[in-house]
């Protein structure tokens, strides 16, 4: 039955049929790409903060590593300050560091060498790991007791 042969109740329903359909797969499209873009906004967080991890790991080493009489100079209290407040800016972003006491995890830590201590216990970090958003994006490298 072509649309003249149709009366106009059935070519009202045809239309709105066409309607409905064509509403759902704009509401599908919408969805689709709302999830595109927040998986690229992820993936691009994910970038910066893989190239800002280095600079994290640099920031560390340095602190570690302040002379004893220069850990109560004014000036390297501010240069921590600025330190401590990246690394919260990093965490509020969805950056958590790995634990890296206790027993190993696999999915967490590589282990780097082992060393006397405790079976299967980190003994000591090499470089922390961290998660974003729940997922591992580095693991911990540590060394494991034997």
């Amino acid at each position: 039955m072509n649309n003249e042969e149709k009366t106009p109740e059935q070519q009202l329903e045809d239309m709105t049929n066409v309607a409905k359909r064509a509403m759902a797969d704009l509401a599908n499209f919408k969805r689709q790409a709302a999830e595109e873009r927040t998986q690229l906004m992820a993936m691009g967080k994910i970038t910066v903060l893989t190239e800002l991890l280095p600079v994290v790991d640099n920031l560390s080493r340095a602190f570690a590593h302040v002379p004893e009489d220069l850990k109560d100079n004014d000036w390297v209290k501010g240069v921590q300050n600025v330190k401590t407040q990246f690394e919260g800016l990093l965490s509020a972003s969805g950056l958590e560091e790995i634990p890296t006491t206790g027993p190993i995890n696999p999915n967490l830590h590589e282990v780097v060498t082992t060393a006397p201590g405790e079976t299967d216990q980190i003994v000591e970090t090499l470089e922390k790991g961290y998660t974003f958003n729940g997922k591992v994006m580095r693991a911990a490298k540590v060394v494991a007791g034997q």
